[in-house]
């Protein structure tokens, strides 16, 4: 294969790429192929390797999508680049390399048209990088495993999907899946990954023609998220007989806002927003048991648009035909919407800081109809919340007033791809503004964010500080928190960008051509837990003991099949689960890398009285179940004027102090392109 013929080829597969991907392209071109042979036909068969004819005629839209096979060349492509630098690299240092540009480099030790000799290329290329070769593998296989789950899953649910959307239109009919679009997430627990659904509906009441609904499928449990924020009646309904929870935390907070609001009409307190889940296979409805089926949970969630239309055409700066999820016109109250954003944001504050509602950054607050939507709330009621920074809803990259995570997303490029022997791979970082703030329309059609409002924020807090302290004097959570009997929600050992960055660090950063993958993630991980375990080792023995997630029989699993390790805790136990549900253990003696080149062995203990060779003086991940704790320390407390008001004043000045800070990022606007 030359590279007119692979141009030529994934024009037939559907794949776009400039020139410079599409060379590169060669390089997992066999697994594209292998991709549209099993979603165009072995999927087309009966169970087990296929869907059977039913399911696969109401997935067959979707799957024989080319959008598909594009996503998965974006993700190959990625993990292909730092293995073809190493190797141009090779090849440029020695005669007729060091006279190759990027596309001749290609062009003589790639391409081949004797169809024999273009396949022993590809073969001796990967076999110089086998980390790279398995991880590619690994990562065609994920995606198309994920895919069919999902169809397999999405087939069985179609009737309560329908009935999850039925109140907004009694004769809604979801007929086929339309398309299946990958959000670029992780994959987890085994190759898993979040889906954005596209579905073909009718409805003879508003329409002869058919239109579309898009829906997210998360192959999580959505149980913590559905009981924060979802919307009872919808789950209630679709999960009849079975009532799945009385009412929300959210609805719980709204309830009593209506009823403050009755007795003092002047309260300036704002509702805060439900939206639809539906969690399947979750976890609260499981017998206790090690390992617990984490692998079998998903659910979907309604898709919270962030969208804008009607700004092809202005007049005198205004956009009379347009509408927006975010972004505010001129002919607009746009100090209205504003203060109402910020109110309930500072509002949502009060209620993170409260129930500990962890990990709210920028991709976690989401604008749709110029509300603030918090979402995936599964990282929650197990880290004691002192100050709302804790919550990443303020900071760096925070939820409130973040507008771009600098450094996470990344693509390559070709450096001096015209010079002989000097072309190498780039990675670049282009600014990418996420979903979780207003912006404005300013002259000439440019957008400009709208600077974060403090004073609203902050009464927006105060409100609903109020409100918690009132329903937690009337008892309204007593209910809430006897649901949460052994839901499972997630914690973070590390940061998720954390156990992101090993991988990134064994596979791109660092990648060595003479180790096979799993050597290669045995070397990463044997520094980063020698040094993290010499940081707990110098603590005073009260810290959780992170470091053990990353061992190779925890986390050192799921780097071999690609995935980014998570871990859960099951409320009202004092112990953690990996990805496969098993109980992370807790061991008496730890061995960890040397202070040389892994793998110099030293053992080193963290000496306890009457322990001996003990690491730790229990034997599971918390000292105590942390629920409990963070209930009568955070929100028991809201309950009497004495303890309410002091905990009040400490998140309040955790925000105030923040805003005073250097890099809250309070004032700062950023202007992008025209509308």
């Amino acid at each position: 294969m030359d590279f007119a013929q692979l141009s030529a080829h994934l024009t037939t597969l559907g794949v776009v790429l400039e020139p410079d991907a599409a060379r590169r392209a060669a390089l997992y071109v066999d697994y594209l192929d292998a991709a549209h042979l099993y979603f165009n036909t072995t999927l087309n068969a009966v169970a087990p390797g296929g869907l059977g004819a039913a399911s696969y005629a109401f997935c067959q839209p979707a799957l024989t999508s080319s959008n598909l096979l594009q996503e998965l060349a974006e993700i190959l492509d990625f993990y292909a680049c730092p293995a073809l630098d190493i190797r141009m690299t090779a090849a440029f240092q020695v005669p007729p390399g060091n006279g190759y540009t990027y596309a001749q480099y290609f062009d003589n030790e790639i391409f081949d048209a004797v169809p024999l000799n273009f396949t022993n290329n590809i073969n001796a290329f990967r076999a110089a990088i086998p980390a790279s070769a398995t991880a590619i593998q690994q990562l065609a296989q994920n995606f198309m495993a994920n895919v069919k789950q999902a169809c397999d899953r999405i087939y069985s649910d179609r009737l309560a999907l329908q009935n999850f959307y039925i109140d907004l239109d009694p004769q809604l009919t979801i007929d086929t899946l339309a398309r299946i679009k990958s959000t670029g997430s992780d994959f987890h627990k085994g190759g898993k990954q979040v889906l954005i659904l596209t579905f073909n509906i009718t409805s003879p009441a508003r329409s002869a023609t058919p239109s579309k609904l898009k829906t997210i499928y998360k192959p999580s449990d959505l149980e913590a998220d559905c009981l924060i924020v979802g919307d009872s009646t919808v789950i209630n309904r679709v999960l009849h007989p079975t009532v799945f929870m009385a009412s929300s935390l959210v609805e719980i907070y709204n309830a009593r806002l209506a009823t403050i609001k009755a007795g003092n009409p002047n309260f300036t307190g704002l509702p805060l927003k439900t939206y639809r889940l539906l969690p399947r296979n979750y976890l609260s409805a499981v017998p206790v048991a090690n390992p617990m089926p984490i692998r079998d949970c998903y659910g979907y969630i309604e898709y919270l648009d962030n969208d804008i239309s009607g700004t092809s055409s202005s007049v005198f700066g205004y956009y009379p035909w347009a509408s927006s999820d975010y972004l505010l016109f001129n002919s607009e109250n746009q100090a209205e919407i504003i203060r109402d954003f910020y109110r309930r944001e500072g509002a949502f504050s009060a209620l993170a800081g409260t129930f500990s509602l962890m990990d709210m950054h920028v991709e976690n607050m989401r604008v749709m109809r110029r509300d603030p939507y918090p979402i995936d709330l599964e990282i929650c009621l197990t880290t004691p919340v002192n100050d709302v920074t804790q919550t990443l809803l303020l900071g760096g990259f925070g939820g409130i007033n973040g507008i771009t995570v600098e450094g996470q997303d990344s693509l390559w490029r070709v450096a001096n791809g015209n010079v002989a022997g000097g072309a190498y791979m780039e990675r670049e970082y282009p600014t990418f503004y996420y979903q979780n703030r207003l912006w404005r329309v300013q002259t000439g059609g440019q957008q400009r964010t709208v600077p974060v409002d403090q004073p609203n924020l902050i009464e927006g807090f105060n409100d609903g500080m109020a409100v918690l302290s009132a329903a937690q004097a009337a008892n309204d959570f007593n209910g809430w928190f006897a649901r949460l009997a052994n839901v499972t929600v997630r914690c973070l050992p590390y940061p998720t960008s954390t156990f992101k960055n090993l991988l990134i660090r064994a596979l791109i950063t660092g990648l060595d051509p003479a180790l096979t993958l799993q050597q290669g993630i045995d070397v990463v991980l044997e520094r980063f837990i020698r040094d993290e375990y010499n940081n707990y080792a110098q603590g005073a023995n009260t810290e959780l003991p992170r470091f053990l997630s990353l061992a190779l029989t925890e986390a050192g699993v799921d780097y071999l099949t690609l995935d980014i390790p998570v871990f859960y805790h099951r409320i009202g136990t004092t112990d953690i689960m990996n990805s496969r549900g098993a109980t992370m253990a807790i061991p008496q003696q730890v061995s960890v890398a040397g202070p040389g080149t892994p793998p110099m062995p030293a053992t080193r203990m963290v000496p306890v009285q009457g322990v001996p060779n003990a690491v730790l003086n229990r034997a599971t991940y918390y000292a105590a179940a942390p629920t409990p704790v963070i209930q009568a320390s955070q929100v028991t407390i809201l309950g009497a004027p004495m303890t309410s008001a002091p905990r009040a004043t400490l998140l309040r000045n955790s925000i105030n102090a923040f805003f005073i800070g250097a890099n809250s990022n309070a004032t700062v606007q950023r202007i992008v392109p025209r509308v």
